[in-house]
């Protein structure tokens, strides 16, 4: 299944359309789509994840303690080099895809010039409707990982996806001497997760132009 296309809804909901097979394409809508990126570091690749939170009809989406959708994982991609360029590339190319606007990550003042480096590229790509910012908590590894056990239940992940494979090799034992340091797939997570926490879309009804396309048992998460 591939994605061809997104829009965004007068509530602010984003509608996938997405190719099956034989000419036939389906849609697919998410209440939000966020995404969180990892700097890379001298140890470290850099690396993004974009989810959407499954959007659930029939529901008061304004309630606070509202039922939460799944969370898909989107798209994802590790850098192979140290080239910001075509990490920005991919990452701009993959936010219009899926209709993502907003990124999260770590912007403390050791990744300030990350910020910087990322708004000129998308300036010269125009692209000035995505924005990058702080992650809530993104600077606090271990209140990322509490947040990311309380959401666990809804994570709808591939198996084959770095993603999955980075939480299924978390173990207690690795969150001591600056987890932060090994797990970028994870840290891109528990960025986006802590948006999805603390900014959930209300669904309230704007006025916007619907024809633009945004082109084992000693695991962490066992029980």
């Amino acid at each position: 299944m591939e994605v061809v296309k997104s829009k965004r809804n007068p509530d602010r909901s984003i509608t996938q359309t997405i190719w099956v097979s034989n000419g036939e394409s389906e849609e697919k809508r998410y209440s939000t789509i966020y995404g969180g990126v990892s700097w890379p570091s001298a140890t470290l690749p850099a690396y993004f994840s974009i989810l959407g939170e499954e959007y659930i009809e029939g529901i008061d989406h304004s309630d606070e303690k509202k039922a939460r959708g799944k969370l898909a994982l989107l798209s994802e991609y590790q850098a192979t080099g140290l080239s910001l360029s075509t990490l920005f590339d991919k990452l701009i190319d993959d936010c219009i895809l899926y209709g993502c606007n907003s990124i999260y990550s770590t912007i403390n003042d050791a990744h300030e010039e990350f910020k910087l480096a990322f708004w000129d590229h998308t300036k010269k790509r125009k692209q000035w409707k995505l924005s990058l910012k702080s992650a809530p908590y993104a600077d606090n590894f271990i209140l990322g990982m509490s947040l990311l056990q309380d959401w666990q239940q809804r994570f709808d992940f591939p198996d084959d996806s770095i993603l999955f494979k980075q939480l299924k090799s978390l173990t207690k034992e690795s969150l001591n001497d600056s987890p932060e340091t090994k797990f970028n797939a994870i840290n891109s997570l528990r960025f986006a997760v802590a948006a999805f926490e603390s900014y959930p879309e209300t669904h309230k009804v704007y006025r916007v132009n619907t024809n633009y396309h945004l082109g084992s048992d000693n695991s962490w998460m066992g029980k």
